[in-house]
């Protein structure tokens, strides 16, 4: 496996090459995949690499507790009465589990919500969007457009002031205008965005507290 090369501001696209796994089936390798990696600093420097920093992909899931500030900002979690709990789901996927359900559920209840208003999908052997991975963002979407008076039915669409605010605040620790930023849907219908393996790295960091 390759180690990660220590790298500084101004190093750029400097070659340094990905990690490998390697897959093992009875002590044989069954495949190998690689894999570029990226550390930094608070103030979005590169200390640490491993294949190109500035490689693109989309932040699906790390991109939750981003999406998750309207919530706390608005007053929406205050309002519907959630606790670490409720922030930790709106935050996080889940497996899906009754308690899980259940904690989806409180905060729509919370925000005096059906839970048939939810737009992600009802998961394979499932029986509500509440068992959904995602269930809690957007529980954590439809109370903050309740809070907001915003419209409930076009709440994932990235023309909806929630999703645009979500982009403005990226944009905003990323020192990017939100329209810059590459969108995309993901998986559970809610915007994702592309960005730079080094943005991703740096992005939580670069306003302390904002969250």
């Amino acid at each position: 496996m390759a180690q990660t090369t220590p790298s500084y501001p101004g190093s750029g696209r400097s070659v340094s090459p990905p990690l490998v796994v390697r897959l093992l089936r009875n002590g044989i390798v069954e495949s190998q995949h690689r894999v570029h990696a990226v550390v930094c600093d608070q103030r979005g420097r590169v200390l640490m690499r491993s294949g190109d920093s500035q490689q693109l992909s989309f932040i699906r899931s790390a991109l939750k507790p981003f999406q998750a500030t309207m919530f706390v900002s608005s007053g929406a979690m205050e309002k519907g009465g959630c606790g670490d709990r409720g922030l930790a789901i709106a935050c996080a996927s889940h497996a899906g589990t009754p308690a899980h359900a259940r904690e989806a559920f409180r905060m729509l209840w919370g925000a005096e919500l059906d839970a048939e208003r939810l737009q992600c999908p009802i998961p394979e052997c499932g029986h509500s969007p509440l068992e959904h991975n995602c269930s809690g963002k957007h529980a954590a979407f439809l109370a903050t457009c309740r809070q907001m008076h915003w419209p409930l039915e076009s709440y994932l669409q990235l023309s909806h002031p929630l999703q645009q605010e979500v982009l403005k605040r990226v944009g905003e620790l990323l020192g990017l205008h939100a329209a810059e930023l590459v969108s995309a849907r993901d998986d559970c219908g809610a915007p994702t965005l592309q960005l730079q393996l080094a943005q991703m790295a740096s992005g939580p960091d670069r306003r302390p507290g904002t969250l």
